[in-house]
This record gives structure tokens, sequence and C-alpha cells, in this order.
């Protein structure tokens, strides 16, 4: 079973669903993701975050969730956290571009020092590492952009619509964005969780404040324009290496492969000189 610090997030969690009581009629219906890990993250010899830019479809708000606030944390963080699991990695290994392809084969390769191209390659042993990740997202509501992407055939009139379309409250929308701040950075990993080896931040996306409360600095002499980018702090161990989504690596014709090398590669550079 997946985990997630219900002592730590429950507070929070409760505060999030009181502040959507005056907006919870703005035409999105989704609640926040929240970060966690798999079962074994805790046990894995190297404990490395993946994080990518925002939900496509997630647990969508139910009033058994507010119903009782000693219960309703609890229920809904379960679910949140059994949402996806090393059946998706599974299920996405063959899928070109794919979020949790990518991880499940850089995972592996950060490990093993194995790439492996077909799933049926994969031992006990690795299935066992796989159950090792930390998952976290840039934005815990999803965005306009990921929203105009899912499309549904009305029942009122039989047209195309898109989930943008049913926003009626756009002010709303982004209250809700802002109540979900508190899932976002990287301090609230550090809260939850500990301090991992190694996050991953799969999206080129700008995301200011998933540093914010903490010293990262920026070091330029890793960069390299919409590949790479490196922050690194000197009072936590965490070193931070950010890039593109694996969609952005097909679309530019790069080969996974040597991606999820140069992405090793530049773990294992920082580890050593930790």
């Amino acid at each position: 079973m997946n985990y997630i610090n219900s002592s730590y997030f429950a507070p929070i969690f409760l505060d999030y669903l009181r502040n959507i009581k005056e907006v919870e009629n703005c035409g999105y219906w989704q609640l926040p993701f929240i970060p966690y890990t798999f079962s074994k993250y805790q046990s894995s010899p190297l404990k490395v975050f993946y994080i990518g830019r925002d939900t496509y479809y997630w647990c969508e708000y139910d009033a058994m969730y507010d119903d009782n606030e000693q219960i309703v944390p609890e229920l809904y963080l379960h679910n949140n956290a059994d949402y996806v699991s090393v059946g998706n990695i599974e299920k996405d290994w063959n899928k070109s571009g794919s979020f949790w392809g990518m991880v499940g084969k850089l995972h592996l390769q950060l490990l093993t020092g194995v790439y492996h191209q077909s799933i049926n390659e994969l031992t006990e042993n690795d299935w066992n590492l796989l159950e090792g990740i930390g998952y976290g997202n840039l934005f815990s509501i999803e965005l306009l952009d990921t929203l105009k992407k899912k499309k549904y055939i009305s029942k009122e009139d039989g047209k195309k619509r898109s989930e943008y379309d049913d926003i009626k409250d756009f002010t709303g929308y982004n209250s809700l964005r802002a109540f979900a701040e508190p899932f976002e950075n990287l301090k609230t990993i550090f809260s939850a969780y500990g301090e991992p080896d190694i996050v991953f931040i799969l999206s080129w996306a700008e995301k200011d404040d998933f540093f914010e409360g903490l010293d990262y600095e920026f070091q330029k002499d890793w960069y390299e324009n919409n590949m790479r980018s490196v922050y690194t702090s000197n009072n936590h161990k965490t070193k931070v290496i950010w890039s593109m989504h694996p969609n952005r690596f097909r679309y530019k014709k790069m080969n996974p492969q040597k991606m999820c090398q140069y992405l090793c590669d530049t773990a294992y550079s920082l580890l050593e000189n930790k």
C-alpha cells in the first residue's frame, strides 16, 4: 500500500475543505493532488522523488470527505495515495512519451545501472525497487491547459465540450489553486517525508515558489537550455534536477535511453559532490 503522512497533511487538507466552501460552485470539482510515496520508499537505498506538472484526472470532490472532521482527512488522503501505483508504470511502460513509463525506466537505471527497454526484463528485485518511488506535482490543481484537453460529449445538447468550458467562475478556480499551494513545494515534501537524495522535476514549467522557505540556488554551470537546470542548497542534502516532460523528449525525437543516461549521469555527479 502506498504511504502518505496523514498526521502532517490532515490539518492542511481540512483547511482546504473549509476554504473551498466559498468557491465550491466555480465549476471545478477535482480535489487537490497531495504528494505521497510508494510502499517501499522508506527502505529504498536511494530516496528519489519524481515531480510532474499537474495531474490529468484525479480524485473528484465527494461530500463524504467533509462530513466528519475526525475521519474525513484520512479517507481522502488514502484515496489520493492509491490513485497512482506501480501498476501505472507497468501499464505505461511501452507508451512513447509517457511520464510513468519514463519514471520507471529512469528509476531502475539510476539504482541498478541498467536500462530496460522491455518490461519483460524486470526481475522481482526490479519491481521491489519501483515500489520505492516518491511522487509529487508542481501544481495540485489541474491547469487550464490541461482542462482544455479533457473533452467529453455533453448529455444536455450532445455537443463536444471540455472541462475548461465547465468553469463558471475563474476567480473561484484561481482561489482553489491558491488554497492548494501548501501541497506544492519542496519544503512540504521535506516536512512530510524527510529529505530525499534526488528530486527529478520532469516538466519544463516555471514554478518559483517550489523552493519557497528554502535556500536553494540555481547552478548556472549545469544549465542546458530546455534540457536541464540544477538546484542545490547549503543546508539540505537533496539535489534537484529540473528537466522536460518525457513527451517533450518524444516531440524533439530524443532517444529515451540517452535521456535516462543523461539524467542519471547528472544525478551521479551531484551525489559524488555532496
